[in-house]
């Protein structure tokens, strides 16, 4: 009996103790009103509802007066999001849609759609793949409303992998009938047991192939100098972006303590990993896993340069260029641990 007193006497504390913690209350403000649980100061917490006069609508969790955990918000013009709260921001995993009927699905950061996601255009387009502050980023793939599809990378919402032109084909050539000797002079001084092989330079000489090396440096082909919105995303959902080649592995050069990568953008996408770690792009080998530090020079298919970075641990630091096929530097932009130096 003394059990079941003792029992029912830290049960009344509990109910006591919980009653005094958050209670129900409506209050009116300047912009609008809440209705829902406060705590004993008087701040919105728990869960609540507050309508604004446009008529838009908050309904979800509280804590400390700011919207944080799970909740809807309607706004007056017919937009909407459904998702994770952080302090009072959209961060964690949400759906957010237009009147249009296009929608986005995925992560958000601090109220912009940061990390994985997909975007659905009204046209019936389909975007999936990395974001970063509101824009396409990274990896990703797009479907076309006619079905084709295209992956690739993106950078600050446009796409920057680039196709390989289809060369012209070759005619054949014509061979005119000629009278060909059956028979030739000597011809045991053309016989020999090794084959010759001419290399020209800028005097001919002959080498056997014995001389010639078995292996080849890859480094060794190129000298010192010389390296092998919150806009919605229509913009780039009407460009008309062409396939992507296949790549090629390109080796990294080391070379008086500087770690020079050079290759086109489908040799990086093979080479490298790129991934969101604490909100920063990093860049990590795709073989040591380790993250890239160095200078990455990216040729187009012809060979000619066309950008330069610099990381530090696998994020951009130093000076970044992207240049025209002429070599005329068409954007600089330098960057500290991964952080664009406005």
């Amino acid at each position: 009996m003394k059990f079941l007193a003792l029992f029912s006497y830290l049960a009344s504390l509990v109910f006591f103790s919980s009653c005094q913690t958050t209670q129900t209350s409506s209050i009116e403000f300047s912009d609008g009103s809440y209705k829902g649980e406060i705590d004993q100061k008087g701040r919105k917490h728990g869960k609540g509802t507050y309508e604004w006069h446009d008529g838009s609508v908050y309904e979800g969790d509280f804590k400390d007066d700011s919207r944080h955990g799970n909740g809807r918000f309607n706004w007056s013009n017919g937009e909407s999001y459904k998702g994770d709260y952080l302090e009072d921001e959209r961060t964690g995993e949400g759906s957010y849609r237009w009147p249009d009927g296009s929608y986005y699905e995925g992560s958000f950061l601090r109220g912009k759609r940061h990390g994985s996601g997909s975007y659905h255009s009204v046209n019936g387009a389909i975007y999936k793949g990395e974001w970063f502050d509101n824009l396409q980023h990274g990896q990703g793939k797009l479907t076309k409303p006619n079905q084709s599809m295209v992956r690739g990378i993106w950078r600050n919402g446009k796409i920057v992998t680039q196709p390989s032109k289809l060369p012209e084909p070759a005619s054949k050539p014509k061979i005119e009938k000629s009278d060909i000797p059956t028979s030739i002079e000597n011809t045991s001084r053309f016989k020999t047991d090794k084959p010759i092989i001419k290399v020209i330079s800028n005097s001919s000489t002959e080498i056997e192939p014995s001389d010639i090396p078995t292996e080849i440096n890859r480094t060794d082909l190129f000298s010192e100098n010389q390296s092998p919105n919150e806009e919605g995303p229509e913009e780039w959902l009407q460009s008309d972006t062409p396939t992507i080649v296949q790549p090629v592995l390109n080796d990294s050069l080391s070379k008086q303590n500087k770690n020079i990568w050079t290759g086109t953008v489908a040799e990086a996408e093979e080479q490298f990993i790129t991934e969101l770690i604490n909100g920063i792009d990093t860049v990590r080998d795709a073989n040591s896993q380790q993250p890239f530090s160095g200078r990455m020079q990216i040729l187009n298919q012809s060979g000619s340069l066309i950008g330069e970075v610099n990381l530090l641990d696998g994020r951009l630091h130093g000076e970044e260029t992207f240049m025209s096929e002429s070599g005329v530097v068409t954007e600089r932009n330098i960057w500290k641990k991964g952080i664009k130096v406005k």
